[in-house]
């Protein structure tokens, strides 16, 4: 109902034709069946233009990093023993049950509704094969075939496969298999604080906020403090698919990892092979090359051991002030003494799986942070574009021209937004100005494209209300999260839909408002209100925080402290 009101149409590709390129760049479009599955199987078995390849000893990028993926002294390997244990036949039980339902099946069309629904007798076998499993370190080669769904990017493919993004169906018991190692494997992660990396992803609890408040918190600093600031968000290219297996047992081999776990998950995305679903049918199975499979549990678990190595090099290298935007605040206790105390941090970056900013307040540091980054994304195959790279940056030349980061391999030549431009960071709209309206209007043409296609819809007033409360209200709540705005603002957000569901209602314009907001007829939820819930649970959830989100909370509430000159922290007594 709602994306038929809404004209969200369901994207689909019919892979019944393909335009491919020769070495002179030249467009061909293919139709003949035979031709379309063969270089449909070409485009996905090569796109990532690399292979899993060990890394020789004597490779120049290698040296650099050599001890960066030694094994970490602060990590007691102990803490591992029971990863690899069978698991029992209730916790099997347990976790096929909390498989979802309506997922598409693997190669055997066997579902995880099949699954739950089998018998005593083929339950307790499936679970002997998984012990069996565990036990080997190994999995069935049947469950190292898979499909290949391909779906489009949010622009339209146009025959073009570069267009697309591709959908793996893994087998269900293999899912569940691994599912149970990745629980395991995050509550290790969690209990004893492994990965240091500031990567808030992969880990249960973690979210967009995190990184999301930890930018907020630097922009506002910048802002009150007119400081200098860089932030360079780099543009990252099929992360999953050229994850280079052999790097990723280094990494494992970092965190102490055990090794039955390692030749587990290296047999796990290693000899594998894909079909593709096209028009003329699924192509023949093709060997994939490299990566690791975006469809399966632990990929996103695995794709932070095998960033950590680089974002604990700039953590430790913002440490000793090599990189990073300092956030201090020094204020003396007693103002009869001149005794003073300071608590500060240096935060380097802000990373969200692949999505990474890379954070300074310097050109100099920046070109250091550069410089660290293309080093390990050369040793891991990790591919950037920065042609499409975005900096935000509070300072930039006065002749309007791009800032040039001079490298040690190459330069890179970046013009900076403006401070009334802004861009988008994990969905919410960033700008280095202090002005709030970039969003305001962004909210205002959001409820404006509803209500135009709500117009000409006949609707009742429980649709309407539905897609206010459970659609609109939630899309502004979350684009507005990083600022505040007024209950005019608000209201003013809001009439547009008002005066729509009135005019569908054939009520007057002159209808109180009240009638639509009281909890006993329509319960319209008013977004005012709703920005008020929302930071005030956000606050909390921050003042709980111990990493260096909460750290950075409570340096911003110590500057706010001292601007106003009061004797108490602004949560305890606020005056004005």
């Amino acid at each position: 109902m709602i994306s038929s009101l809404l004209e969200k149409k369901k994207r689909v590709i019919n892979l019944d034709r393909i335009i491919v390129q020769d070495l002179n760049n030249n467009e061909t479009l293919i139709t003949d069946s035979t031709a379309v599955k063969q270089a449909t199987i070409q485009h996905f078995q090569n796109v990532a233009n690399s292979q899993h390849h060990e890394i020789d000893d004597t490779n120049e990028e290698w040296l650099k990093w050599k001890d960066q993926y030694a094994p970490l002294d602060i990590i007691d390997s102990s803490i591992y023993d029971k990863i690899m244990d069978p698991p029992s036949l209730s916790e099997w039980y347990s976790t096929l049950h909390s498989l979802p339902h309506h997922k598409a099946t693997g190669t055997s069309g066997i579902s995880n509704e099949m699954l739950q629904h089998i018998g005593p007798r083929s339950l307790h076998y499936l679970w002997l094969l998984i012990c069996f499993c565990l036990k080997l370190n190994d999995i069935p080669q049947q469950w190292r075939e898979a499909y290949v769904y391909p779906i489009p990017k949010p622009k339209e493919w146009k025959y073009n496969l570069a267009n697309t993004r591709p959908i793996i169906l893994l087998e269900t018991a293999r899912k569940a298999l691994v599912k149970i190692l990745t629980q395991r494997l995050m509550t290790i992660f969690v209990d004893n604080h492994i990965l240091k990396g500031l990567n808030f992803a992969g880990l249960p609890h973690q979210s967009t906020f995190e990184p999301l408040r930890l930018l907020d918190n630097i922009l506002n600093d910048v802002k009150e403090n007119n400081k200098e600031l860089y932030i360079f968000s780099q543009d990252m290219s099929k992360a999953y698919d050229r994850v280079n297996i052999h790097m990723l047992q280094k990494a494992m081999n970092r965190l102490k990892l055990p090794l039955p776990f390692i030749q587990f998950i290296s047999n796990l995305f290693t000899n594998r092979y894909n079909r593709i679903f096209t028009a003329h049918g699924t192509t023949d199975a093709y060997k994939v090359l490299v990566g690791i499979d975006q469809g399966e549990v632990i990929s996103p678990l695995l794709w932070c051991i095998y960033y950590d190595p680089l974002l604990s090099k700039l953590q430790s290298c913002a440490e000793q002030n090599l990189t990073g935007y300092e956030l201090s605040h020094t204020w003396r206790p007693d103002v009869t003494k001149s005794n003073t105390n300071t608590e500060s941090c240096n935060i380097p970056l802000s990373a969200f799986m692949d999505d990474s900013h890379w954070i300074t307040d310097s050109t100099p540091k920046l070109v250091f942070t550069l410089n660290i980054t293309t080093s390990f994304n050369k040793l891991n195959d990790v591919q950037t574009n920065n042609d499409k790279a975005v900096l935000l940056a509070t300072k930039s030349p006065e002749n309007g021209e791009p800032i040039k980061l001079e490298l040690d391999t190459t330069t890179i030549e970046i013009q900076p937004l403006k401070p009334k431009e802004s861009t988008r960071i994990l969905g919410v709209w960033l700008t280095t100005g202090k002005s709030n309206q970039h969003v305001y209007r962004q909210l205002k043409a959001e409820v404006k494209q509803c209500c135009d296609l709500l117009s000409s819809k006949i609707v009742t007033d429980k649709q309407l209300l539905y897609i206010y409360n459970a659609v609109i209200i939630p899309r502004l709540e979350f684009r507005c999260q990083l600022v505040f705005l007024t209950e005019s603002q608000c209201d003013a957000l809001q009439a547009p839909f008002r005066t729509l569901f009135k005019h569908k209602l054939h009520m007057p314009k002159t209808t109180p408002n009240a009638i639509l907001m009281n909890n006993l007829i329509y319960k319209f939820q008013d977004l005012y209100q709703r920005q008020i819930q929302e930071k005030f649970t956000s606050l909390t959830c921050l003042l709980h925080d111990s990493s260096i989100v909460g750290v950075s909370t409570h340096i911003r509430i110590l500057k706010l402290q001292a601007k106003w000159h009061l004797p108490q922290s602004p949560l305890t007594d606020w005056p004005i």
